[in-house]
Order: C-alpha cells, then sequence, then structure tokens
C-alpha cells in the first residue's frame, strides 16, 4: 500500500514537470509519461501488468473517464462561433482522411504483405482516426490561428465514433458475410443526430441549475455528475456519448454569446471557480490515462515485421493527411499550418480498445493488435516531433527581423578623450 501511494504521488509530480517542459521546450508530455507507464509496468515491474492482475480489462473504463473529462473540458474552451463556421470544412476533412487511411491501408496490406482486403480495411477503420484525448490537450497550448485549432479539434472528436461503428460493422460483416451500407450511415447519422440534441438541451437546462447554485458549495460536482449522467444517457439511447459530452461543455462555455445572438435574456456567465477546477481534474486525469497507456503496452509489438508493418501504415497514414490538408485546408502563406496539421495525427483510445476486437470476435489476425499499438506509439512519437519542430519555426520567425527593412543598429556612443 505504501507502494501504491508512493508511485501515485510520483506521477503527480512527474506529470507537472513533465507539463513544464512543454511550457519550456514545446515538446508535449504525451510521450514522456506514456515512458513512465512503460517502465512502471512492463519493462521493470513495479506494477503488475499481466492479465491475470485485471489491469488491462480496466483500459474501457479508464480511457472512457479520461475521454469524458478531455472532451468536456475541450467543449468548454472551444469557441462556439468558430465552432459553427468551421464545422462543414472539419467534417469534409475528418471523412475524407479517414476513409482515404481505411482505403490506402486495405491496398497497403493486400498488395504488399499479402492480407484479405476486408482484414486490411478493418486495419484501417481501426487506425483511421486522431485520438480527442491526446490531440485537444497538445492543440489547446500550440500557438495557432483558433480555425486550425477547431478543424483538428472536432476531427479527434468526431473520428472516434467513425472507427468503432466502422471497426464493428465490418467485424460483423467478415463474420457473417453481410453488411447493410445504408444501415452503417444510418447508425451515424442517428448516433450524432441524438448527441447533439440532448447535449445542447442538458446544457441549457443546467445553465439554469448553475444559476441558481452561485455561491454555494459542490456546484462543480454536481457539474461532473450531470457530464457522467449524460454521457451514459446519450449511449443508452444509441448516441455518441463523446459527442454529447462535448457539445454540453460547448453549450456552458458558451451560452453567454449563444444567448445574446438568440435574443435570450438573462445573465448566463459560467463561474470562473468552476472553469479553473475543471483545469485541475482534467490534469489529474489525463496525467494517469497516459501512464496508463505506458503501462498497458504489449513489449510483442517491439519485434521486427511488427515494426516494419506498423511503419508502413504510418507512411500511409501520413499520405491520406497530406493528400487532405492539400486539398481540404488553405495554408495561410509562412505559417507552416499545413505541416502541424499533417503531423497531428496521433492515435489514442479508441485504437487501443479496437485493437483486441477481432479477436475477442473469433477472427484471429496474425500481428493485429501489435501492429495497432506500434501505430499508436509511433503517430504519437510524429506528432511530438512536429509540435516541436513547428514551435521552434513559430518563434524563429517572430525573433527574426521583417524582410526587405533595414534594421536600426544604434552607433556606438562617442568616447571623449582629454588632452594632456
Amino acid at each position: 500500500m505504501i507502494e501504491v501511494f508512493f508511485i501515485l504521488g510520483m506521477v503527480l509530480v512527474i506529470g507537472y514537470v513533465s507539463y513544464e517542459f512543454f511550457e519550456l521546450t514545446r515538446i508535449p508530455d504525451v510521450l514522456l509519461l506514456m515512458a513512465l507507464g512503460l517502465f512502471l509496468g512492463p519493462v521493470l515491474g513495479f506494477v503488475n501488468t499481466s492479465a491475470e492482475s485485471g489491469i488491462v480489462a480496466l483500459a474501457p473504463l479508464v480511457g472512457t473517464i479520461a475521454l469524458i473529462i478531455i472532451l468536456f473540458d475541450g467543449g468548454l474552451n472551444l469557441n462556439f462561433v468558430k465552432v459553427l463556421k468551421e464545422l462543414g470544412k472539419a467534417t469534409v476533412f475528418t471523412v475524407f482522411v479517414f476513409a482515404l487511411t481505411a482505403l490506402l491501408t486495405a491496398l497497403l496490406m493486400q498488395f504488399a504483405f499479402g492480407w484479405p482486403f476486408l482484414y486490411g480495411l478493418l486495419l484501417g477503420f481501426v487506425i483511421g482516426g486522431t485520438s480527442s484525448a491526446i490531440v485537444i490537450p497538445i492543440v489547446s497550448k500550440l500557438v495557432l490561428a483558433e480555425d486550425y485549432k477547431i478543424i483538428l479539434n472536432l476531427e479527434s472528436a468526431l473520428t472516434d465514433a467513425l472507427c468503432v461503428i466502422f471497426a464493428i460493422s465490418l467485424i460483423q460483416l467478415i463474420k457473417s458475410g453481410s453488411m447493410v451500407l445504408s444501415s452503417t450511415a444510418g447508425q451515424l447519422a442517428s448516433a450524432f443526430s441524438i448527441a447533439i440534441v440532448i447535449g445542447a438541451i442538458a446544457g441549457f437546462a443546467w445553465l439554469n441549475g448553475l444559476r441558481r447554485l452561485h455561491g454555494r458549495p459542490f456546484a462543480y460536482m454536481l457539474t461532473l455528475a450531470i457530464v457522467f449522467i449524460l454521457y451514459a444517457a446519450v449511449e443508452y439511447v444509441g448516441g455518441n456519448g463523446a459527442i454529447g459530452v462535448l457539445v454540453f461543455g460547448l453549450m456552458l462555455g458558451n451560452f453567454g454569446e449563444i444567448a445574446k445572438r438568440a435574443n435570450i435574456k438573462g445573465e448566463y456567465a459560467l463561474d470562473a471557480t468552476l472553469k479553473s477546477f475543471q483545469l485541475e481534474v482534467s490534469f489529474f486525469v489525463r496525467t494517469f490515462f497516459f501512464v496508463y497507456l505506458g503501462l498497458v503496452f504489449n513489449l510483442a509489438a517491439l519485434h521486427v515485421d511488427v515494426v516494419l508493418l506498423a511503419l508502413a501504415v504510418v507512411a500511409v497514414c501520413l499520405a491520406a493527411r497530406a493528400v487532405a490538408v492539400k486539398t481540404i485546408v488553405p495554408e495561410k502563406p509562412g505559417s507552416h499550418t499545413d505541416k502541424i496539421m499533417m503531423l497531428m495525427l496521433p492515435r489514442g483510445l479508441a485504437a487501443a480498445v479496437l485493437a483486441a476486437m477481432p479477436a475477442m470476435q473469433g477472427i484471429h489476425i496474425q500481428w493485429f493488435a501489435e501492429i495497432v499499438f506500434m501505430v499508436l506509439v509511433v503517430t504519437n512519437i510524429i506528432a511530438t516531433a512536429g509540435v516541436f519542430l513547428y514551435e521552434r519555426a513559430v518563434s524563429s520567425k517572430r525573433k527574426a527581423p521583417p524582410q526587405g527593412k533595414l534594421v536600426h543598429t544604434p552607433l556606438a556612443k562617442p568616447r571623449i578623450i582629454a588632452l594632456r
């Protein structure tokens, strides 16, 4: 028990140190925290990560809690007006990247490695989306125009649902030999529409509740309770809980502006204390989530065949993003935004959870889960390197003098020499 509390304390301390490290170097803390989990578990054995310990089985629970908290935090800090403005572009970008990634992965695995086309397509669906739990915290700290931040945030929030629904539908097709495409499209439309409507209604209703709780204790705890209840309720009625939570946070964080535009009378400002406490809770949850990802990493993924396959798949992911960025997202001259948009491709929770699903359903694909885990690690390394290089380029651009202008250098003061 003493060791457990010591490890818990050290994880939080290292989480804070890694946060400060990011502030100084602009290197994201994701890989540092995952490396900490890797050393505590599979490498040094301080934490028992065997199948018998049950820690691996907690992945869906730990991941879902992290997803809920981080999406709620992301919604609170997004600009509603700009979200509406960029929603169409973000949706087109997200669907294009996801579909192209899945298709290219399927073709790669079929022609280069001899996989059946549907197995390759399943791998493409599983690794086809970025992780909101990783993207949103990183992007929030980037020196990047708000519209690009919103596209990246919305892409990461939308692709979790795309990965889950398409992967599960394809597993059903492989097992039974039948899948209705219109049914899958209907599932997606239903899941998103239900989530948006319920999230918006819940956000408006809870704002009125917060007005009555103003100045009283435990307002944040009740808000957190509503967030968890909302996620469960949306999932229960067939919606996408993650999108519901994002919309709920968006309503709470922006309803002053929404009310003004809709001519709704009354004061709807969110208590600053609630936002401050949410920041602390978000730090706590995401720190342990990334350490947990390191704990459950499968060292078998370091096999040379797995590494080569994963690198080939990551190259396909990069190619798909490059095409999408060049065709859909306009670049501002000299801003380096195209590079950060291409390199912001970290995989996370959805891929980690879906990696084991084919085997659980009786579909045995050699190295499938190991490839997914290695893709997860490599894409996070690329995103980390991309952020570092982007921030260096932005900071050097700020320090450099404007081209075509003379730089004034003050002359040295004349020295007066006394003659004797």
